[in-house]
């Protein structure tokens, strides 16, 4: 079975050609970040229902920024001209470019940071907006992403810096992924950090240990 037939079969994934064409490398990545994320979810099926997708309407995947068909991007991201994807309503991400990653792991981040916004908005924002309720508490996801997450030394983990609750959860969804925060996750007096409090939020958020 070819990777693009895989991945519409198992996870209700289709990689589409617009003006940029899908190389095997980047579908390679495209497999390799769905499966990271099927299995952190639970399975196959398990990521088909919390995606809400299926091979008969599935989450498009599209290289490059112009339409294709039925296949709407929104202006934003047609006019989006940064590396990496851009993601449009719960059913569109498309990539402007991941091949200027040598590394294979950024750009494989890359994709599991858009599925996190289609996450986001598949569940109608529910997970940005509850995000965004912690920025009362003196721990503040938002503006301290980068003391939580995996430093980019040997790939990048915080893929847009941008001080939001949407891109904050596109990151933690990485973060979440891989199980990769920054230590210590507890204090001397066994106490959670704030990295530990953003893995603990998140997995009682996505419902995993």
């Amino acid at each position: 079975m070819s990777t693009r037939d895989s991945l519409l079969n198992l996870y209700g994934v289709k990689l589409i050609d617009s003006e940029l064409t899908w190389s095997a490398t980047n579908e390679d990545n495209a497999r390799i970040a769905t499966e990271a994320i099927a299995n952190r979810i639970g399975s196959a099926e398990t990521f088909r229902s919390k995606f809400n997708a299926t091979p008969s309407s599935p989450i498009y995947l599209v290289m490059g920024k112009q339409d294709v068909g039925d296949i709407n991007i929104s202006e934003f991201c047609e006019n989006n001209n940064d590396d990496g994807g851009c993601t449009t309503g719960k059913r569109i991400i498309n990539f402007n470019s991941l091949s200027r990653w040598n590394d294979g792991c950024t750009a494989q981040h890359n994709i599991v940071h858009e599925f996190g916004h289609i996450y986001n908005n598949v569940n109608n924002g529910t997970p940005a907006s509850k995000m965004a309720d912690l920025s009362i508490n003196p721990e503040d996801f938002v503006t301290n992403r980068k003391e939580i997450i995996k430093p980019n030394v040997d790939c990048s983990w915080v893929l847009n810096d941008a001080m939001t609750p949407q891109e904050t959860f596109g990151d933690f969804f990485v973060a979440w992924t891989y199980d990769q925060w920054q230590e210590p996750l507890v204090d001397n007096y066994q106490n959670l950090t704030r990295s530990g409090k953003a893995r603990q939020w998140m997995n009682n958020f996505m419902g995993t240990p």
